[in-house]
């Protein structure tokens, strides 16, 4: 199963994680978590702990392009290749993740959730 991260300021990540639990119930290998508190360094080794070492990978959800959280993520995903990160994280994003992440490998499944993510963004 491929793990996902919503790695944002303050306690926006936990809130979507919260939010997709009160849809979907509880869901193991997605988390929430925040920078608050953190150095750059030790953001970087929250989030390495935080994705952990699954053999399907990973993907870390970020909410705003180029702050210290997407930073990281990049940081990250460039070295190791298991990891892909996505930004502009959003609720339809992180529903197809859900149901999409035990029957998708990792790369693809991330091309679509940018495709659903944009999708849910309507006028």
């Amino acid at each position: 199963m491929i793990h996902g991260v919503v790695y944002t300021h303050a306690d926006l990540g936990m809130a979507f994680c919260e939010a997709i639990e009160s849809m979907m119930g509880p869901q193991q290998g997605l988390v929430g978590m925040s920078n608050q508190g953190l150095s750059s360094e030790g953001m970087l080794a929250a989030l390495e702990e935080a994705v952990g070492a699954g053999a399907d990978g990973a993907i870390v959800f970020t909410a705003l392009h180029g702050g210290s959280c997407w930073q990281t993520a990049e940081r990250l995903s460039r070295q190791r290749p298991n990891v892909q990160h996505l930004t502009g994280v959003n609720l339809p994003m992180l529903l197809a993740f859900i149901n999409k992440r035990e029957s998708t490998e990792l790369e693809s499944l991330a091309e679509a959730l940018t495709e659903y993510g944009c999708q849910g963004i309507r006028t």
